[in-house]
């Protein structure tokens, strides 16, 4: 089962949501579309079209909290890409799921074999660009807490996409960093 990357293009759509003290990014697959001359998610065609890879409810996450923002290395923990929400599941809707679980799984195995551990939540997210046949990143600036002049969403390269995540993970952590002490005189 491969994607249609030349019929439908991929993107793979992150946002950031806070919770209390913990702040969950999350991510899902969608294909970039044109309204009132700006870029834009839309849902796949993953539903109706069974020679694509099965897309709806399949979501990618993982959070940080008060404690592991201030730990040494990575802040973010619990990296998963699984079926969220999917209330009522037929045996063919089932079966797409799987193969999708599986082609995840092998191709994030493969690119650990030749490039090794995954570090970061970015890079993650990267990895599973590349094995889900997205093109490219696309970021909610709003959830990002960034202003957007021209546009809630930036679609960007994949490269591009892995350091924007990793750029507002390393802000996200910065600011929960005790602010410098004044030096007396």
């Amino acid at each position: 089962m491969a994607t249609k990357t030349d019929k439908q293009p991929l993107a793979l759509l992150i946002w950031r949501e806070i919770s209390g003290e913990y702040m969950h990014w999350r991510g899902r697959v969608v294909t970039p579309k044109y309204e009132n001359g700006e870029q834009v998610p839309y849902g796949t065609d993953s539903k109706y079209d069974r020679t694509m890879l099965y897309f709806d409810g399949l979501r990618v996450s993982s959070q940080g909290d008060a404690r592991s923002r201030l730990r040494a290395g990575e802040p973010l923990y619990g990296l998963s890409c699984e079926y969220h929400d999917c209330f009522t599941v037929g045996l063919d809707e089932a079966q797409r799921m799987v193969k999708t679980l599986i082609k995840i799984d092998k191709g994030l195995l493969k690119l650990k074999e030749q490039r090794g551990y995954t570090r970061s939540f970015g890079e993650y997210c990267g990895r599973l660009a590349e094995v889900l046949g997205c093109t490219q990143i696309a970021i909610d600036r709003e959830s990002f807490g960034l202003r957007h002049q021209y546009s809630r969403w930036e679609f960007t390269s994949i490269g591009e996409g892995v350091n924007a995540i990793a750029n507002n993970i390393q802000q996200w952590v910065r600011e929960a960093q005790p602010s410098d002490v004044a030096v007396e005189n």
